[in-house]
């Protein structure tokens, strides 16, 4: 019986490799984390939690559609204005309301930190909306101080 080792000097062994951008799909990685949490459902999350992120995934997955002519991009593609034009695509083609659109993008959020946590994808500057009664402005970075939303605001 052969052993897995765990230090070996062929430097194209390596254990338990993750795969390249290119090969992880958007759509594919986001359908596969909310496959993870519906098990949750019950224990640690309730069924309508579960339904929000399924919504989510579901707009995500007509938006790679409208947007690209494809099924499933590549996750390396993710860019800001990936996000930029998601929201836009809500806006426009689903007709969504902006409370709506941030609901969405926060629920698309969460699974693309997993996979900057698990090293599928670089940390990616996804914008956070910041809304207004008049308008919503995308800002480019994670965290944005009360200040700084207080100053945009107005």
């Amino acid at each position: 019986m052969q052993r897995n080792k765990l230090f070996t000097s062929d430097p194209s062994f390596v254990l338990d490799p993750k795969p390249v951008k290119e090969t992880i799909k958007i759509v594919y990685y986001i359908k596969e984390y909310v496959a993870k949490i519906k098990k949750l459902v019950g224990k640690d999350i309730k069924m309508g939690t579960w339904n929000k992120y399924n919504y989510a995934c579901s707009k995500v997955e007509r938006y790679v559609k409208w947007k690209y002519k494809k099924n499933d991009i590549p996750i390396g593609d993710l860019t800001s204005q990936f996000l930029i034009d998601f929201e836009y695509y809500l806006k426009t083609e689903e007709g969504q309301s902006q409370v709506t659109i941030n609901k969405v993008i926060q629920r698309f959020r969460k699974p693309i930190r997993v996979a900057v946590a698990e090293g599928y994808l670089d940390k990616v500057d996804i914008p956070v909306i910041v809304t207004t009664p008049f308008r919503s402005m995308l800002t480019s970075h994670f965290q944005v101080s009360k200040r700084t939303i207080c100053e945009l605001s107005y």
